[in-house]
């Protein structure tokens, strides 16, 4: 499981060569250190390239991205997708422990989806003790074996 929230490295970075695959969605087992509020930033390449998501490998084509998807525990979330963006900000308020996360880029008008290749994890503080309510982990083994037997 990877870390996060730990005072050693935050940021932390999760590569998709890190996850497991699910149909463009990429899963990651992960250890939440310390209760807290979290920003998370889903970007289609690593953010030193500067490149927008909707952008292809060559930077000559725009991809038709929609949305960014964001599962965390047991918390939900969306954001449109612009074509300025570089990446897709969420804030979340979690709770010590292991999880899964899992991301992906909807395409308009399609069944499919891009893999996030790079997410930003960041401990920010303190948390929003009431948003805290809403948040729930899973347990990232059983919430593995669930998706893969589902193909």
């Amino acid at each position: 499981k990877i870390h996060i929230g730990t005072e050693h490295e935050n940021p932390v970075t999760l590569y998709s060569h890190d996850a497991h695959r699910r149909k463009g969605k990429l899963i990651w087992a992960i250890h939440v250190a310390r209760e807290g509020k979290y920003e998370i930033r889903l970007n289609h390449w690593p953010e030193e390239s500067g490149k927008r998501i909707v952008e292809n490998g060559n930077g000559n084509k725009e991809l038709p991205v929609e949305q960014a998807n964001l599962l965390l525990g047991t918390l939900d979330s969306a954001r449109q997708v612009t074509p300025d963006m570089t990446t897709a900000k969420f804030v979340m308020n979690l709770k010590a422990g292991e999880t899964a996360i899992q991301t992906s880029l909807d395409l308009k008008n399609s069944d499919n989806t891009l893999s996030t290749r790079c997410v930003y994890v960041e401990y920010l503080g303190e948390p929003n003790e009431e948003a805290l309510q809403d948040y729930a982990s899973v347990d990232p083994d059983m919430y593995l074996r669930k998706i893969m037997k589902n193909k």
